[in-house]
């Protein structure tokens, strides 16, 4: 879905190059009547139609470039859902098993156990961190120098360690590729949001210039109403101050 601003910028634009269009014919009489008379030997007047038609094309051009740069950017963001969703069920998967293990670490040897495995304190919720923390805890796991401390019940049951550790390395290369799928698309939706900056910054400075040429025209031919139309917001930039309810009509 497009965004919003770029809607009303669009709108816009197509207001004022239709305006352009609509009324390029129509000023030259006006205009020729005003300017001939201070025409000096050799000049003659420029061709005033083609010019509003080249302006609002001009705009058409520039509005379409956004448009299509914010669509590209749009569906940037769409693809990135998959591999988010992705990341978050391996990221949630590996916070069960690693409070799981901390409940048994707790219920079985006490706080110290649990803190000699890394996992006292509150579990992390992101999911890079998380990765980094099963990592860990498996190393340590696997690298079996950890002496637990004294069982709390000598008939309690036996903690499998090595079950943990074998069920978080099943659900880590998940989680390892959707965080590179996730940053790749963070890469590729960045790309897409500068270029849409830029589609945005150019389309900006061809409205308002093209749009105070036009408003600029239409005022000396005397269309002081169709001026104030198209005449570029100072406050809302690529947009007209007027509110727009669809393309103009004859005059």
């Amino acid at each position: 879905m497009p965004s919003k601003i770029v809607t009303d910028k669009e709108k816009s634009a197509r207001f004022v190059a239709s305006s352009g269009t609509t009324h390029a014919d129509k000023v030259v009489p006006a205009l020729a009547g005003l300017l001939t008379p201070h025409l000096q030997a050799g000049e003659s007047l420029p061709d005033l139609a083609l010019l509003c038609r080249l302006v609002s094309r001009l705009v058409e051009a520039k509005a379409a470039a956004m448009v299509a740069a914010d669509r590209s950017h749009e569906q940037e963001l769409g693809d990135d859902q998959g591999p988010r969703a992705a990341r978050d069920r391996a990221a949630d998967d590996l916070a069960t098993v690693l409070a799981d293990l901390r409940d048994a670490l707790s219920a079985g040897y006490g706080p110290e156990a649990v803190k000699l495995y890394g996992l006292d304190g509150k579990l992390p919720v992101d999911p890079s961190v998380i990765a980094v923390l099963a990592e860990s805890v498996c190393a340590k796991v696997k690298g079996g120098g950890i002496t637990l401390p004294s069982p709390r019940r000598k008939d309690g049951l036996q903690l499998n360690l090595a079950a943990y550790a074998k069920e978080m390395e099943s659900t880590l290369p998940a989680l390892r590729d959707a965080l590179q799928d996730v940053a790749r698309e963070q890469k590729e939706a960045d790309a897409t949001l500068r270029g849409k900056n830029v589609a945005v910054a150019e389309y900006d400075k061809a409205f308002s210039g093209g749009a105070s040429v036009l408003s600029a025209i239409f005022s000396l031919a005397g269309m002081d109403d169709l001026a104030g139309k198209v005449r570029p917001s100072r406050r809302k930039p690529g947009r007209t101050d007027e509110p727009l309810e669809g393309d103009p009509t004859p005059v």
